[in-house]
C-alpha cells in the first residue's frame, strides 16, 4: 500500500479531528490545530485514496524539532504506520537542518515509548502531572544527533 506525506491544511481538519477525538481523553480542539497549521509544521499521512491515516504536528526552533501531537487512526494502528509517519517526518526535517527531536509521551503509553525507542529516542526526564484526564506524568524523550 502506498502512503504519502502532505502538509496539513484546513481541508484536513474534519478528518483529523475525528481521529483525535477517538484517540485521546483530552483531544486538541479546532483552534489548536488551526494555530499549528498557520504557525508551525503539521502533516498528514495519506493513502492513495487520499484518506488520512495519521497526522503529526511539531514546532521547529533553530535546529530542534518538538513533536507536539501525533496520531494514527485506530483501525490503522499496529500496521507500522506510526513508524512510517515518524520516519518521514525525521527525514524531512533533517533536510531542513533539524538535528535534534523532542517529545513528551504518557508514562503509561508503552507502545508509543517502544516506537520512539526504535528510532533511538532516549528518556531525558519526566514532567510531573503533565497530562490531565487522567492526570499522569509525561516522559520527555529526545533523539539527539547534534553531538
Amino acid at each position: 500500500m502506498a502512503f504519502f506525506l502532505k502538509r496539513m491544511d484546513l481541508s484536513h481538519l474534519e478528518q483529523v479531528m475525528l481521529i483525535e477525538e477517538k484517540l485521546f481523553s483530552s483531544p486538541w480542539n479546532f483552534p489548536m490545530f488551526i494555530s499549528e497549521i498557520e504557525n508551525y509544521d503539521s502533516f498528514v499521512l495519506l493513502n492513495k485514496e487520499n484518506q488520512i491515516l495519521g497526522y503529526l504536528c511539531g514546532r521547529s526552533v533553530l535546529d530542534e524539532f518538538s513533536i507536539t501531537n501525533i496520531g494514527i487512526e485506530q483501525k490503522s494502528q499496529r500496521q507500522g504506520l506510526g513508524s512510517i509517519l515518524l520516519e518521514e517526518i525525521i527525514l524531512k526535517m533533517k533536510t531542513l537542518g533539524i538535528k535534534d527531536f523532542f517529545l513528551e509521551v504518557r508514562e503509561s503509553n508503552i507502545a508509543a515509548i517502544k516506537l520512539y525507542q526504535n528510532f533511538n529516542f532516549v528518556r531525558l526526564g519526566k514532567r510531573k502531572k503533565y497530562y490531565s484526564s487522567p492526570i499522569e506524568d509525561a516522559i520527555l524523550m529526545g533523539l539527539i544527533t547534534s553531538k
